[in-house]
Protein backbone atom coordinates (compact mmCIF):
# COMPACT_ATOMS: atom_id res chain seq x y z
CA UNK A 1 0.00 0.00 0.00
CA UNK A 2 1.42 3.60 -0.80
CA UNK A 3 0.19 6.51 1.20
CA UNK A 4 0.99 9.89 0.13
CA UNK A 5 -0.40 13.49 2.31
CA UNK A 6 0.28 16.79 2.00
CA UNK A 7 -1.38 20.65 1.99
CA UNK A 8 -0.79 23.13 -0.38
CA UNK A 9 -1.68 26.79 0.11
CA UNK A 10 -3.60 29.23 -2.38
CA UNK A 11 -3.82 32.86 -2.86
CA UNK A 12 -8.10 32.56 -3.28
CA UNK A 13 -10.49 31.13 -1.13
CA UNK A 14 -12.43 27.98 -1.43
CA UNK A 15 -14.94 29.25 -3.63
CA UNK A 16 -12.60 30.45 -6.26
CA UNK A 17 -10.60 26.72 -6.30
CA UNK A 18 -13.00 24.59 -6.02
CA UNK A 19 -14.59 25.25 -9.93
CA UNK A 20 -10.80 24.15 -10.95
CA UNK A 21 -10.75 21.00 -9.15
CA UNK A 22 -13.93 19.84 -10.96
CA UNK A 23 -13.87 21.12 -14.62
CA UNK A 24 -12.02 18.79 -16.98
CA UNK A 25 -10.44 21.15 -18.92
CA UNK A 26 -8.58 22.82 -15.91
CA UNK A 27 -7.61 19.02 -15.06
CA UNK A 28 -6.34 18.59 -18.81
CA UNK A 29 -4.01 21.62 -17.77
CA UNK A 30 -2.67 21.24 -14.63
CA UNK A 31 -2.19 17.37 -14.42
CA UNK A 32 1.67 16.47 -16.11
CA UNK A 33 1.51 14.33 -18.63
CA UNK A 34 -2.50 14.40 -18.73
CA UNK A 35 -3.14 14.23 -22.85
CA UNK A 36 -6.89 13.98 -22.98
CA UNK A 37 -9.69 13.96 -20.20
CA UNK A 38 -13.47 14.11 -20.67
CA UNK A 39 -16.17 14.12 -18.46
CA UNK A 40 -19.03 10.89 -18.29
CA UNK A 41 -22.60 11.00 -17.81
CA UNK A 42 -21.79 9.42 -14.28
CA UNK A 43 -19.68 12.19 -12.97
CA UNK A 44 -16.59 9.78 -13.63
CA UNK A 45 -13.55 11.69 -15.70
CA UNK A 46 -11.83 9.52 -18.31
CA UNK A 47 -7.94 10.68 -18.85
CA UNK A 48 -5.07 9.44 -21.21
CA UNK A 49 -1.48 9.92 -19.32
CA UNK A 50 1.77 9.98 -20.57
CA UNK A 51 3.66 8.83 -17.48
CA UNK A 52 7.22 7.72 -16.74
CA UNK A 53 8.34 5.96 -13.53
CA UNK A 54 11.44 4.92 -13.89
CA UNK A 55 12.26 2.74 -16.50
CA UNK A 56 8.27 2.23 -17.56
CA UNK A 57 7.35 4.60 -18.98
CA UNK A 58 3.85 4.55 -21.15
CA UNK A 59 0.64 5.69 -21.57
CA UNK A 60 -1.83 5.02 -18.78
CA UNK A 61 -5.95 4.75 -19.36
CA UNK A 62 -7.52 6.48 -16.06
CA UNK A 63 -10.91 6.48 -14.60
CA UNK A 64 -11.17 9.11 -11.53
CA UNK A 65 -14.90 8.66 -9.92
CA UNK A 66 -15.51 11.82 -7.85
CA UNK A 67 -17.56 10.91 -4.70
CA UNK A 68 -18.84 12.10 -1.24
CA UNK A 69 -18.87 15.43 -2.88
CA UNK A 70 -19.11 18.84 -0.41
CA UNK A 71 -18.59 21.87 -2.54
CA UNK A 72 -16.84 24.06 -2.03
CA UNK A 73 -14.60 22.53 0.80
CA UNK A 74 -14.22 18.34 0.25
CA UNK A 75 -14.48 15.47 -2.01
CA UNK A 76 -13.20 12.04 -2.21
CA UNK A 77 -11.62 10.57 -5.23
CA UNK A 78 -11.70 6.94 -6.43
CA UNK A 79 -8.98 6.02 -9.32
CA UNK A 80 -7.37 3.71 -11.16
CA UNK A 81 -4.41 4.04 -14.13
CA UNK A 82 -4.12 0.69 -16.69
CA UNK A 83 -1.16 0.20 -18.98
CA UNK A 84 0.94 -2.62 -20.64
CA UNK A 85 3.17 -2.77 -17.47
CA UNK A 86 0.56 -2.42 -14.43
CA UNK A 87 -1.81 -0.38 -12.83
CA UNK A 88 -2.57 1.52 -9.90
CA UNK A 89 -6.13 2.05 -8.03
CA UNK A 90 -6.88 3.98 -4.80
CA UNK A 91 -8.69 6.65 -3.59
CA UNK A 92 -7.77 10.59 -2.32
CA UNK A 93 -9.52 13.03 0.06
CA UNK A 94 -9.44 16.35 -0.93
CA UNK A 95 -10.24 18.91 1.58
CA UNK A 96 -10.25 22.82 1.80
CA UNK A 97 -9.78 25.36 4.55
CA UNK A 98 -9.95 28.88 4.64
CA UNK A 99 -7.67 30.38 7.28
CA UNK A 100 -8.94 33.73 6.24
CA UNK A 101 -10.78 35.21 3.33
CA UNK A 102 -7.90 35.25 1.02
CA UNK A 103 -6.29 32.08 1.40
CA UNK A 104 -7.32 28.37 1.09
CA UNK A 105 -5.15 25.52 2.37
CA UNK A 106 -5.69 22.48 0.53
CA UNK A 107 -5.35 18.74 2.28
CA UNK A 108 -4.50 15.91 0.66
CA UNK A 109 -4.43 12.32 1.53
CA UNK A 110 -4.27 9.59 -0.70
CA UNK A 111 -3.64 5.35 -0.66
CA UNK A 112 -3.27 3.38 -3.58
CA UNK A 113 -1.92 -0.17 -4.78
CA UNK A 114 0.11 -1.03 -7.31
CA UNK A 115 -0.04 -4.30 -9.61
CA UNK A 116 1.90 -5.86 -12.20
CA UNK A 117 5.54 -4.83 -13.48
CA UNK A 118 5.17 -1.74 -11.88
CA UNK A 119 5.22 -3.05 -8.58
CA UNK A 120 8.02 -5.03 -9.10
CA UNK A 121 9.99 -2.76 -10.98
CA UNK A 122 9.24 0.84 -10.21
CA UNK A 123 7.19 0.67 -6.20
CA UNK A 124 10.16 2.78 -4.87
CA UNK A 125 9.62 5.29 -7.55
CA UNK A 126 6.07 5.42 -7.56
CA UNK A 127 5.57 7.23 -4.31
CA UNK A 128 8.05 9.70 -5.05
CA UNK A 129 7.07 9.87 -8.61
CA UNK A 130 2.85 10.69 -7.00
CA UNK A 131 4.41 13.45 -4.36
CA UNK A 132 5.90 15.52 -7.68
CA UNK A 133 3.18 15.29 -10.00
CA UNK A 134 0.51 16.09 -7.29
CA UNK A 135 3.01 19.26 -6.75
CA UNK A 136 3.67 19.97 -9.85
CA UNK A 137 -0.22 20.33 -10.59
CA UNK A 138 -1.03 22.11 -7.40
CA UNK A 139 1.93 24.19 -8.58
CA UNK A 140 0.24 24.46 -12.02
CA UNK A 141 -3.29 25.41 -10.51
CA UNK A 142 -1.80 27.96 -8.41
CA UNK A 143 -0.33 29.82 -11.62
CA UNK A 144 -3.86 29.10 -13.68
CA UNK A 145 -5.57 30.68 -10.27
CA UNK A 146 -3.45 33.91 -10.56
CA UNK A 147 -3.62 34.18 -14.20
CA UNK A 148 -7.35 34.46 -13.96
Amino acid sequence: MMKTQGSFTFAAPPTDIWPFLVNPQTLSQIIPGCQDISAQANGAYLAKLHIRVGPLAGEYAVTLQPTDSQPPTAYTLTFSAVSKTGGVQGHGRFHLESPNPTETILYYETQAEVSGDLQQYAAPLLETNARAITRQSLENLARLLQSG
